[in-house]
């Protein structure tokens, strides 16, 4: 039976009635701005092994960024603050057995009860370069992808189509990025220490002993006058890792002289592309076609390949032009390495899965009903559906 705490089922309606009130965001000076997303999410695992109580939490994100000129500084740079807080459960503390979290925003800072962390990063832009140097939230980046963008809060939620793990990336950075025009495309360099940074409240033993880093191009490409791109990364890093051809031995009886062997540095290669399938003429709105496909080393890395497919953006209906729809599939497939060394114990599969949701648009509130089917990667686990609503507030 699925179970909800009343005086929580109270505040998430009123809440949701409430939002019709939001206000847009706000500007602070000449150019800065500040931007206010509080989101709720109520959803349960009703197949599959999890426990089927309906989970209710939520998270507040905001996006500070402050012009220089206004704060008595110089043109061209600006700081950038990124506050954020969790609280409540989400869908992932169900007990379901996946591998990847069914409701990626709710995953971070931590996955569980309440946190607060603050990112705080500063930007120099030279012309059309730009250079950000600082605590960055990297999920922040999938906000400004057309079609499967969001980072959990808007469109999809699962991490497999809302944010594709690197492996190599952690979900808050301590490092630099730099973004500059060129030919071909845009070009992204960024290097960071390979520790996650959530959490951190100072630079602690950055970059002290292993490092990481990445190149991207993102090339626009049009067909028949309809926006599109395709965008390649490589990451790289010289951490050290357990030597998954090793596993086996960890099973061995304490009093065994195995020792565990360790292998430095991982990559990770990722293609992405979108396509307009329709765009109205000034651009705004429209639906298409996303896709990507990524590899690993497969050993120190714990995986092998991922693949994701789907069809979203603006509503195809003329009567709801600010809507959203997304519907997609991702594939997972884990280090050979490390199927092979846990069998004895934990025998893996590949793990996929497909994720729908439709987003009305009411006022200044975004509501979403999602639904997902994750057939799981741990081989004696049954398939888990995910069923949920999402509301949004821009304030």
């Amino acid at each position: 039976m699925i179970r909800l705490p009343f005086i929580r089922l109270v505040a998430f309606s009123l809440a949701t009635m409430a939002a019709a009130g939001g206000v847009q965001a706000a500007e602070i000076g000449s150019g800065s701005t500040v931007d206010v997303y509080w989101t709720q999410f109520l959803g349960a695992a009703v197949g599959g092994d999890g426990d089927d109580e309906l989970q209710y939490g939520g998270k507040v994100d905001v996006l500070v960024d402050v012009d220089g000129r206004d704060v008595g500084l110089w043109q061209g740079f600006s700081i950038n603050l990124r506050p954020e807080f969790r609280y409540g459960d989400s869908v992932d503390e169900s007990g379901a057995p996946v591998l990847l979290p069914a409701n990626v925003a709710m995953t971070f800072p931590t996955g569980d009860g309440e946190d607060f962390d603050l990112a705080l990063s500063f930007t120099q832009t030279f012309g059309k370069t730009s250079l950000t140097a600082g605590k960055i939230n990297m999920l922040d980046t999938t906000r400004r992808i057309p079609l499967v963008g969001g980072a959990g809060v808007e469109g999809f939620q699962h991490t497999g189509l809302a944010a594709p793990p690197s492996l190599i990336t952690p979900p808050t950075i301590l490092g630099a990025l730099l973004t500059t025009p060129t030919p071909l495309g845009v070009l992204t360099v960024g290097v960071w220490d390979t520790a996650s940074a959530v959490n951190l409240s100072g630079l602690g033993d950055a970059f002290e002993d292993d490092v990481a880093g990445m190149v991207s191009l993102t090339v626009p490409r049009k067909l028949r006058g309809r926006s599109g791109f395709h965008h390649l990364t490589v990451f790289a890093n010289d951490k050290r890792g357990l030597d998954l051809e090793d596993i086996p031995e960890l099973f061995l009886p304490d009093d065994s002289e195995a020792v565990l062997d360790e292998k430095r540095g991982a990559w990770h290669v990722k293609y992405a592309f979108e396509q307009y399938l329709w765009q109205s003429t000034d651009g705004a709105r429209g639906w298409g076609v996303f896709g990507h496909a990524g590899l690993w080393d497969g050993n120190p890395s714990a995986m092998h390949w991922n693949v994701s497919l789907g069809i979203g953006g603006s509503s195809p209906f003329d009567s709801r032009p600010l809507d959203r729809f997304g519907i997609g599939y991702y594939r997972l497939s884990l280090s050979d390495a490390l199927r092979r060394g846990l069998r004895p114990v934990l025998a893996l599969d590949d793990e996929q899965g497909i994720e729908i949701f439709y987003t009305w648009r009411l006022g200044w509130v975004r509501l979403t009903a999602n639904a997902q089917f994750v057939d799981s990667g741990i081989e004696s686990a049954d398939s888990t559906t995910f069923v949920g609503v999402r509301a949004q507030v821009s304030l």
